[in-house]
């Protein structure tokens, strides 16, 4: 098992077209060497080199992320079948390389 902290993102639309910007917050996983997973709904799973480098979808921004207590553990087997998926779909990049040193 590996085990990855879970971190709360807040983005937002790049161009706010409301007067209440929408704001939208959802879990990353950050891993012992800074690597970051965002586990996809109807895409493979993304993965970044660190925080810094983590971009959300579309033409969102981050407007913070707070590190929380929790944790979660994570297969060998479903991190490699992911971050292949993720290789298949996006290409290879610095974050699924970053994962890989994991495995």
């Amino acid at each position: 098992m590996i085990t990855a902290t879970k971190l709360y993102s807040t983005t937002a639309p790049l161009n706010q077209e409301y007067e209440t910007p929408k704001f939208n917050t959802f879990p990353v996983y950050q891993f012992e060497n800074g690597a970051i997973m965002v586990l996809g709904e109807s895409v493979p799973d993304w993965f970044f080199d660190s925080m810094d480098e983590f971009e959300p979808n579309g033409l969102d921004v981050v407007e913070n992320y707070s590190i929380s207590d929790e944790t979660e553990d994570f297969t060998e087997e479903d991190l490699r079948e992911w971050v292949q998926k993720s290789i298949d779909y996006y290409g290879h990049a610095d974050g699924t390389a970053k994962i890989l040193e994991l495995l």
